[in-house]
């Protein structure tokens, strides 16, 4: 990124076209810097919405791991109550 720094070492005993000039080259280097912090601005939301929908992602994956988890400890819960089961149902 380019910086800007135009010193208008102007005086009022300065030529009315060395001011505008002056101010011209002012404007065209503001008007640079501008379009610099515009591309920034379309890089940092950009890389902001990659981040976003990774974490969504993410937080996606950690729900469907715990419900993974939750159904294999159910399942292992009727598994070792299935024996008890069989036995109270022939009593």
């Amino acid at each position: 990124m380019k910086t800007w720094r135009v010193k208008l070492t102007l005086t009022f005993h300065d030529p009315p076209q060395a001011m505008a000039k002056e101010i011209h080259a002012l404007e065209e280097g503001m008007a640079e810097e501008m379009a610099c912090l515009e591309d920034l601005s379309k890089i940092q939301t950009s890389v902001c919405r990659n981040l976003e929908e990774q974490t969504l992602n993410k937080v996606q994956q950690m729900k469907n791991e715990r419900k993974q988890a939750q159904v294999a400890i159910f399942d292992s819960i009727e598994e070792k109550c299935q024996p008890i089961a069989q036995v109270l149902s022939t009593k």
